[in-house]
């Protein structure tokens, strides 16, 4: 019997950090990129279509930490890459984001 795989939508408004992110989570077995997107607005439908369990988002998105990141109906969790500093950290889990990395950490960091 084959083991369930985390269903992600990763989220970048630069194309070569998106597929980067989603070449990196794909290595692994138990992870499943389902979407790739380019707004917030984008990821957050992706993820309900897709029935994605978490949204992977670039904090350095024009858009990411605004009103569009909250899922309305709370299906789909948020977690951040690419965090630089206390401030983003602290606007981020202002809006709901239940993990983050930071821009200094390895891709390990991500994985795990």
């Amino acid at each position: 019997m084959r083991a369930a795989r985390i269903r992600i939508v990763v989220a970048s408004h630069i194309r070569l950090t998106r597929d980067g992110v989603a070449q990196l989570l794909r290595r692994n077995r138990g992870l499943h990129v389902v979407a790739l997107s380019a707004t917030v607005a984008e990821a957050v439908l992706s993820a309900r279509i897709n029935k994605a369990v978490l949204l992977l988002v670039d904090a350095a998105m024009p858009d990411c930490c605004c009103g569009d990141m909250m899922v309305p109906d709370s299906s789909t969790p948020v977690g951040l890459y690419g965090l630089q500093n206390e401030d983003d950290v602290f606007r981020c889990t202002d809006i709901g984001a239940i993990a983050y990395v930071s821009g200094g950490e390895s891709v390990t960091g991500l994985v795990d």
